[in-house]
C-alpha cells in the first residue's frame, strides 16, 4: 500500500493504498485481496474473498446458531465456501441470507447479519476501487453488481420491483417467473399484465410502479473539431414518474 525510498526516507502512497484509506480498509483485508482477488472470478469467488475479510474476525462461530446456519446454508445461491462451521463460511451464508431477505431467528444471528451488511457494501465498493485502478473491466462489472446488490437486498436475476414494498410476495414471484422487464411492463396496458399475472386487479400497481423505477434516455451528438478532438455533447432526460 505504500513504498519506502530508503535513500531520502521518503514514503509514497500507492493506488492499493489510496483505496484502503478511503474506504478505511485494514491492511488483513488488504493481504487477502492481494492473495485471493483474480482477474476472472464467479459470484461465489466474489463473496468468498468479502466474507474472509479481517472486519469480521471478532464474529464468533456458536454451537447454537449451527443448525439454524445449515438451514440458511441450504438456501444459498450460490456455494458458500468454508461451510457452517467456519468463521468466514458463517459469514458468507449470512451475506447471502441478507442479499435474500431472508427471516433470520436467532438473536446473535440477527445482531451478526446487521454488522455483516454495514461492512460488506464499503469491502465490495473497495474491492471495485481497486480493480478499475488494475484494469480489468470484467471484473469491475462484477463488483459493482454485487455492491448494488447488498445495497438494495436484491439478486440481479430477480425483478427489480421487489424495492417496491406494496406488491405481494405472490406478485413478484410471478414476476420472476414471466421474466417481464421494466420496459416490457411499460409498453404493455394494464388489464395485459393483470392477465398474464392472473390477477387482474394488480395490474395497474404494477405498471405504476414500473413508471416510478428510474430510467434515463440518452442522446449523443458528436463533432470533430481537428484531427485528434472530438465535440461530444450528451443530452440527459429522466423517463420515468
Amino acid at each position: 500500500m505504500a513504498r519506502f525510498d530508503e535513500s531520502t526516507g521518503y514514503l509514497h502512497i500507492t493506488d492499493l493504498g489510496r483505496v484502503a484509506s478511503q474506504f478505511y480498509i485494514k491492511y488483513d483485508t488488504v493481504e487477502v485481496f492481494n492473495q485471493f482477488l483474480r482477474e476472472a472470478m464467479t459470484e461465489a469467488d466474489i463473496l468468498s474473498v468479502v466474507s474472509q475479510s479481517s472486519e469480521f474476525c471478532q464474529m464468533k462461530v456458536r454451537d447454537e446458531e449451527l443448525t439454524e446456519l445449515d438451514e440458511l446454508h441450504k438456501m444459498c445461491e450460490v456455494p458458500a465456501a468454508g461451510g457452517v462451521e467456519n468463521l468466514h463460511g458463517k459469514v458468507n451464508i449470512l451475506l447471502q441470507s441478507y442479499i435474500s431477505r431472508v427471516k433470520v431467528d436467532s438473536f446473535s444471528l440477527v445482531s451478526d447479519i446487521n454488522y455483516i451488511s454495514d461492512n460488506s457494501v464499503r469491502i465490495t465498493r473497495a474491492l471495485f476501487e481497486v480493480v478499475l485502478h488494475k484494469g480489468w473491466p470484467l471484473m469491475a462489472g462484477r463488483l459493482l453488481t454485487m455492491a448494488k446488490m447488498l445495497e438494495h437486498q436484491l439478486w440481479h436475476f430477480e425483478s427489480p420491483l421487489r424495492q417496491f414494498s406494496r406488491l405481494t410476495q405472490e406478485i413478484l414471484d410471478k414476476l420472476d417467473n414471466s421474466r417481464l422487464t421494466i420496459e416490457k411492463i411499460r409498453d404493455m396496458d394494464a388489464k395485459e399484465i393483470g392477465r398474464m399475472l392472473r390477477h387482474e386487479k394488480m395490474g395497474k400497481d404494477i405498471k405504476a410502479a414500473a413508471w416510478q423505477f428510474p430510467l434515463l434516455e440518452l442522446e449523443a451528438t458528436v463533432q470533430p473539431i481537428t484531427r485528434t478532438v472530438l465535440r461530444v455533447k450528451l443530452s440527459i432526460i429522466p423517463d420515468f414518474k
